[in-house]
């Protein structure tokens, strides 16, 4: 790198000696004593203002740096004193830490000028540049095993180290916005970062990074291309002292190119000649080996300058491991060496006050601390056997114990150096504390797990969709698939098919509009419509959610909740029957109950007044008073057996074996003897059919039967009574030939309350009847149902288990 070091430094001296010859004619200004004349403005201003403050980049060797003293040197240090002289202004350097700092300092007017800037549209808006007095090329860096040419199109895929707020850092963000950036706080750190493997290349100029690659002494790197950037750099005064601008620029115009010249060549130097390749060299050692009389002279000559070299050396190796030391306490970083046992044999400040140590020599003195250091022993371990392995590890993420014993997560950059024979002699490397973006991670991931578990649990579907005719979905909760019977990503992007096709189609219009007027009016919207799930089924979903809008009122999507309400429905509509259901009760037992109790009250009011009647007519009034008396038993009667049902108890039976056919040809018989108005015939097994049942509640159901079909029937009209028995069990049918019902009817027979000609009062009963012998059938183990047509009849068939049900 030595030779093409030199070699530009050469082409940018020229280039810098053409510069220069376009200022000599300003050089000729220059007064004997060294001063430039000034005008009244100028004067006037230089004394209004004693005293200048500079802000250098303190360690942008050998343009400008601070040395151990304090004292401000490099190249713009030189032409500052010659602007002293000529210009009569005192300047004032102040001691940014960084670079950083020293462009804050500016920005905020701390500081007067900078001295050493390369001017970009940022800073422009702050300070005030001059023409350039240097120009130095900003240059590609990798290390030596990378033989290519590079540009920066192809760094994209690479990690590329820059100095934080360099000039080239804006160029390259700007015009390469691929760049994976690593900002450094100096050059020294990006050259260790890039000769350690930490980074894959460096772009800086190339003056001071030659500077600190032969200051350090490190080997490994190279040149391995230019950009399209050059470090012009000026002096910069703050924008709203447009004087200083002037005076600066007078200044420079005053600089010749020979004065410029000596100062470049004071802090620049050219590669030394190769004595080794010059033929007067080897004449002279021939000589002298041929005059053996000087052969002691040589030696002793030789001897001296030898002592001269290794004394030489010695400075160098003196002056680079104090160089090494100022690196290690100024780095921001952890910075260590360490032996494979895991005692640190060197280490910084910065490293030190990360595992809570008050000082490197503190970290250094603890023998054992590799054995407690670890939160996980088996980290260290595996941490070893790849850098034996790799020989250099990058990115190595590990939780280590500070001294006090709190828990910290380190990143750690670490290499191994070995011997001639490939034995590791010692580790070293760069650490940070990552614990903060740790924490954050960590909470980030709770607070994801937290969002999960919770939307898991909810009763109902948390969604967020684009506001489409699909409703097409950006996120959907996993209670989608409790209340739809779909997976999540089925409906994500409508990939198998969209939420719009699971709402019923009646009510997909409704749901659009009622959803559209609330988006109008930036309100929140509810709404309830019928879906059909991936079985099949047809439920209610009750939906809340609102628009989610952008700053400029752009609606982005819509975000809600989603909850099943098909239990919800299902008992309004029960809370609706019932309420159906007493209404109807009402007029009915009112009419039900007062039509026998006003048959009662007149004949006993007649048969208790003094008028006579004959034997004959008190007994047909007595009649008549006890049949409406039975009527109004069996009203009480049912609705003390419904009521029970309510409750939840069961029927209560009194169960024996009876021959059902003999029961139901008794019944008939009797029915026959007291209706003569409709004929009644029977089909019945000719052999007894036993089952175990309640009697008495099996008479009730066919009495209800009967009672129904003579009830709803033309007079004269037939009525069929069918019985037929098999191994298991035994089928009864009553069919009539009277008006029938509508599917409707059939279908609410069994209700309570209900009954199928509720428009006529000629009708006795409280429709209690049918749902009492639904009751007493299931009771016993059966099955009851009711076959009709409007106009042509109606069959009612029940079924009874011929085995014993307990």
């Amino acid at each position: 790198m030595g030779n093409t070091a030199g070699h530009r430094r050469k082409r940018y001296l020229l280039t810098l000696l053409m510069t220069g010859g376009l200022l000599l004619l300003g050089g000729s200004l220059v007064a004997a004593d060294g001063t430039l004349p000034l005008t009244p403005s100028e004067r006037e201003w230089i004394a209004a203002h004693p005293q200048v403050f500079l802000v250098p980049d303190p360690n942008y060797h050998p343009i400008e740096f601070i040395d151990a003293a304090g004292t401000h040197r490099g190249i713009a240090a030189d032409y500052i004193a010659l602007l002293e002289q000529r210009l009569g202004l005192q300047f004032k350097a102040l001691h940014p830490q960084d670079w950083e700092q020293a462009l804050e300092w500016a920005r905020t007017r701390k500081a007067d000028i900078m001295t050493a800037a390369a001017q970009t549209p940022q800073r422009s808006e702050y300070l005030i540049f001059t023409k350039p007095y240097l120009e130095i090329p900003a240059v590609i860096i990798t290390q030596k095993r990378v033989t290519a040419e590079l540009t920066l199109k192809k760094l994209h895929n690479i990690k590329v180290g820059v100095i934080s707020g360099d000039a080239v850092q804006e160029f390259m963000q700007h015009n390469h916005p691929g760049l994976n950036l690593d900002i450094v706080p100096n050059i020294p750190t990006g050259l260790k970062k890039l000769s350690f493997g930490m980074i894959d290349a460096f772009v800086g100029d190339l003056t001071t990074i030659s500077h600190h690659i032969e200051q350090e002494g490190i080997t490994n790197l190279r040149v391995a291309g230019q950009t399209a950037f050059s470090y012009q750099l000026s002096f910069a005064a703050r924008k709203d002292w447009p004087m200083l601008y002037h005076l600066l620029e007078k200044g420079l115009a005053s600089i010749s190119a020979e004065e410029r010249q000596a100062i470049y060549r004071k802090w620049v130097q050219l590669s030394p000649q190769d004595y080794l390749a010059d033929r007067e060299f080897w004449q002279t050692v021939f000589g002298i080996f041929v005059a053996a009389l000087l052969a002691v002279t040589v030696f002793i000559a030789l001897n001296r300058a030898l002592r001269k070299q290794v004394a030489f050396k010695t400075a160098e190796l003196t002056e680079s491991e104090e160089k090494y030391r100022v690196i290690l306490d100024n780095a921001v970083e952890g910075i260590f060496q360490s032996s494979p046992e895991g005692k640190f044999l060197r280490a910084n400040d910065a490293l030190a006050h990360l595992l809570g140590y008050a000082s490197a020599a503190e970290l250094m003195a603890d023998s054992d601390l590799a054995q407690r250091i670890y939160v996980d022993p088996r980290q260290r371990t595996a941490l070893w056997q790849r850098v034996v392995k790799e020989g250099i590890v990058r990115n190595f993420e590990v939780e280590l114990h500070k001294k006090d014993g709190i828990p910290i997560w380190i990143i750690c950059n670490v290499r191994a150096v070995q011997d001639d024979t490939g034995k590791v002699q010692y580790l070293e490397g760069f650490i940070t504390d990552i614990t903060e973006r740790k924490l954050a991670e960590n909470a980030r991931r709770e607070s994801e797990r937290r969002l999960a578990t919770l939307m898991g649990n909810l009763p109902g579907m948390a969604y967020r969709c684009r506001n489409d005719k699909n409703w097409t979905m950006e996120f959907i909760s996993e209670g989608c698939r409790a209340l739809t019977g779909y997976a999540p990503q089925d409906l994500i992007d409508n990939r198998t098919l969209a939420y719009a096709d699971i709402i019923i189609p009646e009510d997909r219009d409704m749901v659009w509009q009622t959803i559209q007027q609330a988006l109008q009016k930036k309100e929140p919207f509810r709404l309830e419509y019928r879906a059909k799930t991936a079985d099949g089924d047809e439920v209610w979903f009750w939906e809340q959610g609102r628009g989610i809008f952008s700053q400029e009122e752009e609606l982005l999507a819509l975000e809600g909740f989603v909850a099943d309400i098909t239990e919800h429905k299902k008992a309004e509509k029960t809370l609706r029957d019932s309420d159906r259901m007493k209404s109807e009760f009402v007029s009915m037992a009112s009419h039900e109950l007062r039509t026998p109790l006003t048959v009662i009250s007149g004949f006993s009011e007649f048969l208790l007044s003094e008028e006579p009647t004959s034997p004959a007519q008190q007994a047909e009034y007595l009649s008549i008073i006890y049949n409406k008396a039975k009527t109004l038993e069996k009203i009480i009667d049912d609705l003390l057996d419904i009521s029970r049902v309510e409750s939840g108890q069961d029927i209560y039976l009194e169960k024996e074996w009876y021959d059902l056919v003999d029961t139901l040809r008794t019944l008939v018989d009797q029915r026959r003897q007291r209706c003569t108005t409709h004929h009644i015939q029977t089909s019945l097994p000719d052999v007894p059919a036993k089952v175990y049942v309640d009697n008495d509640k099996f008479i009730q159901v066919m009495e209800n039967l009967l009672s129904n079909a003579i009830k709803f029937s033309e007079e004269g009209s037939l009525i069929q009574v069918t019985c037929e028995a098999s191994t298991k069990q035994l089928e009864i049918s009553v069919a009539d030939q009277g008006c029938g019902m509508t599917p409707e009817q059939t279908a609410r027979i069994f209700e309570k309350f209900y009954r199928a000609d509720s428009s006529s009062t000629s009708k006795e009963g409280l429709g209690l009847g049918m749902a009492i012998v639904k009751h007493i059938v299931e009771a016993h183990g059966g099955q009851i149902w009711v076959e009709s047509q409007l106009g042509t009849g109606t069959t009612v068939r029940l079924t009874l288990p011929m085995e014993a049900v307990k």
